[in-house]
């Protein structure tokens, strides 16, 4: 997999747009609102139905963003193009479970039916598992962040008991 390290964010900027996707609760916010920082890229949140082509080809016609969709995992073959760069986030997935768990995350039906697995299938295993058996390698310009590489950025905090769900910086903004 090609790893790509939170020091080395700047350097998409040679992209018109980057995405930003993997697990919910992975960490996928808070490495699209870094990328942007470093970069000078807009941030641009998720859609609700991003598999719509209307929303696909707004993606694929504007430059300058760095777009933050977990979802966006079952449908990756559909944005890769030479000038964007794709960003899978690596998280243990014991944190990302405690985190669904800590913050009543709501979207694991959503997600079983983007990726096409039943009810018996963790979302985050899943997609996970597409990416490590190699869907990384036959996508143009992937990358992959791992969450504990991270934790020295310094818009990463270490402690963050209490936050909103929603919250990524330490004066309790919540975007």
């Amino acid at each position: 997999m090609n790893k790509l390290l939170h020091k080395d964010f700047h350097a998409l900027d040679r992209f018109n747009r980057v995405l930003v996707t993997g697990p919910q609760r992975s960490g996928t916010k808070i490495v699209a609102l870094m990328i942007a920082s470093a970069t000078n890229m807009a941030y641009v949140r998720r859609h609700r139905h991003p598999f719509m082509p209307k929303y696909l080809q707004q993606f694929k016609s504007r430059c300058g963003i760095v777009l933050h969709d977990p979802s966006y995992v079952a449908f990756l073959e559909n944005v890769q193009a030479e000038d964007t760069a794709i960003i899978f986030v690596w998280r243990s997935i014991d944190e990302i479970l405690d985190s669904e768990i800590r913050h009543k995350w709501i979207g694991r039906a959503i997600e079983q039916g983007y990726l096409g697995i039943g009810p018996d299938v963790d979302p985050a295993i899943e997609k996970q598992r597409i990416w490590e058996a190699g869907l990384w390698s036959t996508l143009l310009n992937a990358f992959t962040v791992y969450y504990d590489d991270l934790r020295s950025h310094p818009m990463f905090c270490v402690d963050r008991d209490g936050w909103h769900i929603n919250q990524v910086d330490h004066d309790g903004t919540i975007i």
